[in-house]
């Protein structure tokens, strides 16, 4: 089920009892078996919460983007991310040398 409209016919409400929208960007795919554990006329069902989209969703808010971790840089093909830094900006003694970093063991007293 791909489209708002048969979604909300499927739970038995109308768009004026929900601000659903279909202009959210992203594609709307639901199962009809996970429909089918909805509660029919509840708009506040859970399961249908979190699959319609809403005009809400869609508004801008002051402080929150579409990127929060900055993660557009490092696409580097479909759906593949690189966010790997490079040699010189690594931090940390472990990521300076591809040497193995020797294990610390430490010897605790059994019980006495």
């Amino acid at each position: 089920m791909t489209a708002v409209g048969e979604l909300l016919d499927l739970v038995g409400l109308s768009t004026e009892q929900v601000d659903a929208t279909q202009e959210t960007g992203f594609a709307l795919r639901v199962p009809r078996p996970y429909i089918a554990r909805m509660r029919r006329g509840d708009p506040d069902d859970p399961l249908l919460r979190q699959v319609l989209p809403t005009v809400q969703e869609s508004q801008s808010v002051a402080g929150y983007g579409m990127d929060p971790l900055r993660e557009s840089a490092a696409v580097v093909g479909s759906g593949l991310l690189h966010k790997k830094a490079p040699a010189g900006e690594r931090e940390g003694p472990a990521l300076r040398t591809n040497k193995p970093q020797p294990a610390t063991a430490r010897r605790v007293p059994l019980g006495t």
